[in-house]
């Protein structure tokens, strides 16, 4: 016997769509919070056009970017973390979070903002308490001291 019904699956384009509104929203949440290093090696003069698709992404997506040269001293964070250059160091509210080369930088990036996302967002910190403090009203009254005069006569 036949199968009367189909599967039904949902349509690529729709799905790529929804994908796509996602990331959308997530960098328009998100994507102030990140800052991008472009990193090259500081012995060769810099071929701008290399980094001209990270320029135009962060451009268009509104996130913070600069050249810098790759500092060589052993005891720099660059040896700890960067493979290769040019290579794209990537900083969350100031803070490291991931270094990207060439062939992966945009679906890093993406990556990054997509796991932002979704995070449940940090609870605001309680307000701080206002201590209340009504003027203290006090009454003086002045005592009117009496003096002694001695009347001449």
């Amino acid at each position: 016997m036949g199968s009367c019904c189909r599967q039904m699956s949902i349509n690529p384009i729709f799905t790529e769509n929804s994908l796509h509104c996602k990331q959308h929203s997530a960098f328009i949440k998100h994507a102030h919070r990140l800052e991008v290093e472009a990193v090259y090696d500081w012995k060769k003069p810099i071929k701008e056009e290399i980094f001209d698709e990270m320029r135009i992404f962060c451009k268009e997506n509104h996130i913070l970017h600069e050249f810098r040269e790759f500092l060589p001293e052993p005891l720099e964070e660059d040896r700890e973390f960067i493979v290769r250059l040019p290579a794209f160091q990537i900083y969350l509210d100031g803070e490291y979070e991931k270094t990207a080369y060439l062939d992966d930088f945009i679906a890093v990036i993406k990556g990054i903002v997509m796991d932002l996302d979704k995070k449940p967002p940090e609870p605001p910190e309680p307000p701080k308490s206002v201590g209340w403090t009504f003027p203290k009203f006090t009454f003086m009254f002045r005592r009117k001291n009496r003096i002694a005069s001695h009347t001449v006569t």
